[in-house]
């Protein structure tokens, strides 16, 4: 049966073959003797280009039926505009790191690939702002929490046994210099390292009673003093 012409005949077209179809169902013998026939067979690639030739262009862009045009989401977005965008060596704002995000321009989100950058993650948050959100977060988290006396000896057992460098003990004071710097704020205590340093020169020529009072002062006079007789008597041993 050719096809018609006619739009509106289709329909009628494609279900009179489809009943004609019916009678002529494939038994498992018929399924099976049609891979015994295909086996050993092997597609020429004068066949693979021809294939290639007529299904160029067929589901791609408007052409697709799933093609939802400026409604699309911006993962469907994001998908489009890297398979199209060229993909650079280095990020393309601070040409340092590797690019592995892309980054809307304008904030409009335009089906364009002008309208979007390749940036390192690093560069992404920054832009974005999401550093700034994470220190505020975790500062409101830790506001007013002291630690427990079970969790600061779970933390000394975790320590045990480990020995920083001086890399990396040069590297931690580098970057607690560069915090204070700009501004940190402790977020145990709520304070700046300015106003501690402040209430420590307040501290400065009391005595222990004065500070924490008479009890609590000749608790700490006893540990140094049972601290200060252990440490002789390892040094008599030794010598001996």
């Amino acid at each position: 049966m050719p096809q018609p012409k006619d739009k509106t005949k289709i329909q009628e077209w494609k279900n009179k073959i489809s009943e004609k179809l019916k009678k002529y169902e494939k038994t498992k013998e018929h399924k099976k003797n049609i891979s015994k026939s295909h086996l050993g067979k092997k597609t020429t690639q004068e066949t693979i280009r021809k294939l290639k030739k007529s299904c160029n262009g067929i589901n791609l862009a408007e052409k697709n039926g799933n093609w939802k045009g400026d409604k699309v989401k911006l993962r469907g977005l994001h998908r489009w505009i890297e398979s199209r965008k060229f993909k650079p060596k280095l990020c393309e704002k601070c040409k340092r790191r590797k690019p592995r995000e892309l980054s809307n321009t304008s904030g409009n989100y335009l089906r364009d690939i002008n309208d979007f950058e390749w940036l390192c993650s690093k560069c992404h948050f920054i832009k974005d702002g999401k550093i700034e959100k994470l220190k505020l977060i975790a500062g409101k988290h830790l506001i007013g929490k002291k630690y427990s006396d079970i969790h600061r000896e779970n933390i000394s057992k975790s320590l045990k046994g480990i020995k920083f460098t001086k890399k990396h003990k040069k590297n931690i004071s580098k970057s607690q210099k560069k915090k204070y710097k700009n501004g940190y704020i402790n977020p145990m205590k709520n304070k700046k390292r300015n106003d501690l340093s402040e209430y420590n020169k307040r501290r400065k020529g009391k005595t222990f009673e004065e500070i924490y009072g008479f009890d609590k002062a000749q608790e700490i006079k006893n540990k140094l003093s049972n601290a200060l007789q252990l440490s002789e008597n390892l040094k008599e041993k030794i010598t001996s």
